[in-house]
Formats: C-alpha cells, structure tokens, sequence
C-alpha cells in the first residue's frame, strides 16, 4: 500500500512573534529576496490572510501573488 506525503506549512508551526521574529531576522540575514518574499508569506498565512488583507487594504489575490518566493 503506498503512502502520500503532506505539504509542509511553517505558517501552521509560528506559535509566537518571538518565532516570527526569528524568521523573518534569519530571512533578512540571507539577502535573497525570494526567500524574504517567502517568509512574508508564510507569516501572512500564520496570522490569516484575510486579516492582513483587511488590515493593509490589499487584495487576498494580491497579498498571495506577491508574497510568493517566485
């Protein structure tokens, strides 16, 4: 019988801001902007899209499509 696999989401393991504060200080030490891009992201999604959606006045669709590490 084969196993699947489940994505990984680090948004579901940030339990405090001493964590998001870690992650984001360890992308922004790396200089990469995709990578910083990503970790926005990621702490987006640990707060709730809709809520930074809500509290920045942009779009979902937009807060996804630029906070992506592409």
């Amino acid at each position: 019988m084969a196993r699947g696999t489940k994505r990984f989401d680090a948004a579901k393991h940030i339990e405090s801001d001493e964590d998001a504060v870690f992650l984001l200080n360890d992308a922004l030490e790396s200089g990469d902007a995709g990578h910083i891009a990503n970790v926005l992201g990621i702490l987006a999604r640990a707060r709730g899209m809709s809520a930074v959606a809500r509290q920045t006045g942009i779009n979902r669709t937009a807060l996804y499509a630029s906070l992506s590490q592409n």
